[in-house]
This record gives structure tokens, sequence and C-alpha cells, in this order.
């Protein structure tokens, strides 16, 4: 399987650049916790409470872990990745499944780091301030590279142009795909 991840800060556009990447063809995974919120887990909101929010973040990483398990050799972006869940563990503070631990590293073929963009706005599940998100952003660049993973900085463009970029790396990557 050939796992290639858009990851980045709540709000650098992820979820526009993977419907762009759906539209050309390419197989797609949409944002887990996005999912989960709107099919109704949690009520419909991002929990709050710190109990919520650790059953919350256990059921999300397990439904990542199984929606990367679900594709046998072929190329698929997914928007976060595991990597993103235990990210978001550390900075709410609760446990990430130990079980996961180390399926972290060396699993993953290609991330692409999309950079944050001049302008950041909420939904009703993207909560966090415009600081927050930056220290997100930030902490998944840090934890990705500890992992070693090597990241692919996607920059700033009009999503059409990111999308555009990114599909140019993966025609300079034949070996991924």
């Amino acid at each position: 399987m050939k796992r290639l991840v858009l990851t980045g800060g709540p709000g650098v556009g992820k979820t526009t650049i993977i419907e762009l990447l759906r539209a050309r063809g390419y197989e797609v995974v949409g944002e887990t916790a996005r999912a989960l919120i709107e099919a109704g887990h949690s009520g419909g909101n991002y929990p709050t409470r710190q109990k919520q929010m650790a059953e919350f973040q256990r059921a999300l990483a397990w439904q990542q872990f199984e929606l990367e398990e679900n594709f046998s050799n072929r190329a698929v972006f997914f928007d976060r990745s595991l990597v993103d869940v235990f990210v978001f563990c550390a900075h709410y503070k609760v446990p990430f499944p130990t079980e996961l631990q180390d399926k972290l590293a060396k699993r993953y073929d290609l991330v692409f780091n999309l950079e944050p963009l001049s302008v950041y706005a909420n939904d009703a599940v993207r909560t966090e301030s415009a600081s927050v998100a930056r220290e997100i952003h930030e902490r998944l660049i840090a934890t990705y590279q500890q992992l070693g993973y090597a990241l692919i900085s996607v920059p700033p463009l009009a999503p059409a142009a990111r999308a555009d970029f990114i599909v140019n790396h993966l025609a300079l990557s034949k070996s991924v795909l």
C-alpha cells in the first residue's frame, strides 16, 4: 500500500486539497475526526470535557488505524494520519492507545505538510484559535520529523496550485505509485 498523507494544523486547507485530488481521480480518505463528529459521535460536537476527549481520541485513533489498514497496493491520500491523532492526544493531554504506538514510524510513503494560509477560519468542527492552530501545526512538523519522516512542504498557494504541486511531486516520486 502507498499511504500518502496531507498534514498540517487546523485550517490549512487539507480537506479542500483532498477534494480536488478526488476530483482528479485519486483515491482519498477524508478526515476521520470530522467524519466521526458529523456522524454524531460526541453528540455531533467536538468533545469539551477531558473524559469525553479521551474517549473520542481513543475511538479516533482506532478508526484511523482501521481505515489506513483497509487499502492494499493502491496509492491513497489521507486527510491526516495516525501521527496526527497522536499529536492531538498530546495537545489535549489525553492518552494515545499504547497498542498503536509502534505503528507511528515508517508507516507512510509520503507526507505533505500544508503550510498555513494567510486567512484562518473556524467552523463547527474546527474550534481552535489561530494561535492554537499554529502551535498544533508546529507540533505536527516536529513529531513527523522525530519519527523519521521527510516532510514535503506545500506552500500557501491557491487550492488548484497546491493540488498541482502535490501531483507534480508524485510524478517525480514514481517509485511511490
